[in-house]
């Protein structure tokens, strides 16, 4: 892939959706589950809205997703998510779906998989 694919894919800006699997250990108090999903008040302002669900996948007891860079700014900042989270793995990014690829392991993309990311970057 190319820079400005990449570039249209991570920036923040282009809000593709990044999905995370979240490792609490505990049961989020409906309060806190409200709050993320929708958006937290922050020094720089709003976070932007997640959408939270529960998951069975050991260790993992949340799946998490944001249209931007959100967990950057809620890890930094929010006390709701530091004490939440103690493991965070991403999953998915925009259509992608990263599998079980394990920290630091990388994986080539099939032909079909370039393509769609292509379009999702709005190049087609």
């Amino acid at each position: 892939m190319n820079g400005e694919v990449t570039q249209r894919l991570t920036h923040p800006g282009f809000e593709h959706e990044k999905e995370y699997l979240v490792a609490t250990g505990v049961k989020l108090a409906e309060q806190d589950i409200r709050r993320l999903e929708q958006g937290i008040q922050l020094e720089d302002g709003i976070t932007c809205p997640a959408t939270i669900k529960e998951v069975n996948i050991k260790p993992f007891d949340y799946s998490i997703t944001f249209t931007k860079a959100e967990s950057a700014r809620c890890a930094a900042c929010s006390s709701i998510w530091a004490a939440m989270c103690f493991a965070l793995k991403r999953i998915r990014m925009g259509s992608l779906q990263l599998g079980q690829l394990q920290p630091g392991e990388v994986r080539e993309l099939s032909p079909g998989e370039v393509r769609q990311l292509r379009k999702s970057a709005g190049l087609h």
